[in-house]
């Protein structure tokens, strides 16, 4: 099976390499958050995407969450469930209930991740989706749920209401490990802009970009919001304390790429990033990359000369299906590729005509009259 074709990322990550973000912020798994008051809300369409590093595999996690009190409070959140875990997306419902999606890939601690989570209410039902990697892994369609942003919490970045933040139950529920290039959409992006946005960095003047955090600065109390509208204080004040996410490296950019293709001869089962643009395949010699290639004839390194043959639909043999299709060509309602002329033109004179036809079921039926 062939993927569809992806850009060349690595040509992508050349030409952007001056916005790359320096740096991001780590998260210890113990109370570390940041917070954006308030973040975006109202939207009835949205798309939620992030590249991150999970250090661990274990519990529901939050990646960014705006639900508020449970019992009387809707929002979204990005997140990863269960142990061993996925990625999932939720909203909470005009009936304050969690509805959302996970996705399939199991999270290996330690690998970086792009994640996109997808919202659209089309006034009558909700559809969610779900991206890891650029693949879609989950989608589904709630009829008559809509998201509610009634009563929510400030945007947190790393953990959620339920978490360690002021006025939250001591739930498990805070990110350990690496968050960057977090941004919010105020439309669905499509599986081609995701794609592409895997690693072609935004710039914050994008149309409908609601918000986007990066570790530009790579110091200080402020995770800076690049559109200016919802900027992020680290921590629980604005002097540095025990919840603050730690500044370190930006290394999302240097994930590995490679063939996504198992068909390729140098298919990469270990590549974060699928690039068909990079995979390769056999020749006609078994050469990998090579490009010896077959004639009309499927004859490798052949010269085409292969005339009347009669095996028109070129399935390795002469059937009355060739006939058909012969005769289509004959009366002009259909026309024939360069291979199919080739093989129907049984007197190899450049024409196709009744005596070609006659030819090949004389072909067919054999010297006796029998069919073979």
């Amino acid at each position: 099976m062939r993927y569809p074709l992806r850009f060349s990322l690595v040509l992508i990550i050349l030409l952007c390499q001056p916005i790359l973000s320096q740096y991001a912020l780590h998260f210890d798994g113990d109370n570390d958050y940041v917070s954006a008051n308030p973040g975006p809300t109202g939207m009835t369409s949205f798309t939620i995407e992030a590249w991150v590093q999970p250090e661990i595999s274990d519990v529901h996690r939050v990646i960014v969450s705006n639900l508020g009190n449970y019992s009387a409070a809707g929002g979204y959140q990005l997140a990863t469930n269960g142990g061993p875990s996925t990625f999932g997306l939720v909203f909470r419902d005009q009936s304050y209930t969690d509805r959302g999606i996970v996705g399939t890939t199991v999270i290996e601690p330690g690998q970086w991740y792009h994640v996109a989570g997808t919202y659209h209410w089309d006034g009558d039902d909700s559809q969610v989706e779900l991206y890891v990697n650029g693949q879609l892994e989950a989608e589904h369609v709630f009829p008559g749920l809509q998201i509610s942003y009634n009563n929510l919490s400030p945007l947190y970045i790393g953990s959620n209401m339920d978490g360690d933040p002021p006025g939250g139950t001591l739930l498990v529920r805070e990110f350990m490990g690496t968050i960057d290039e977090l941004r919010i959409w105020d439309h669905v992006r499509s599986s081609l802009e995701i794609n592409l946005g895997l690693l072609f960095p935004a710039t914050g003047d994008e149309e409908g970009l609601l918000a986007l955090w990066r570790g530009d600065t790579g110091t200080g109390q402020v995770l800076p919001d690049i559109t200016g509208n919802h900027d992020g204080t680290l921590g629980n004040s604005p002097n540095p304390d025990g919840s603050d996410p730690t500044w370190v490296p930006s290394m999302w950019h240097a994930v590995a790429i490679g063939c996504g293709d198992p068909e390729a001869c140098n298919y990469d089962p270990s590549a974060v990033i699928w690039d068909i643009t990079l995979c390769l395949y056999n020749d006609c010699l078994g050469e990998c990359g090579g490009d010896a290639i077959l004639d009309y004839c499927g004859v490798c390194l052949g010269s085409n000369d292969c005339p009347g043959n009669g095996d028109v639909d070129h399935d390795g043999q002469v059937t009355i299906t060739d006939i058909v299709l012969m005769v289509e060509f004959v009366l002009g309602l259909t026309t024939p590729g360069d291979y199919q002329f080739w093989a129907a033109d049984a007197h190899y004179n450049g024409s196709l005509n009744v005596v070609d036809i006659v030819t090949v079921v004389s072909f067919i039926l054999g010297p006796g009259g029998g069919g073979n």
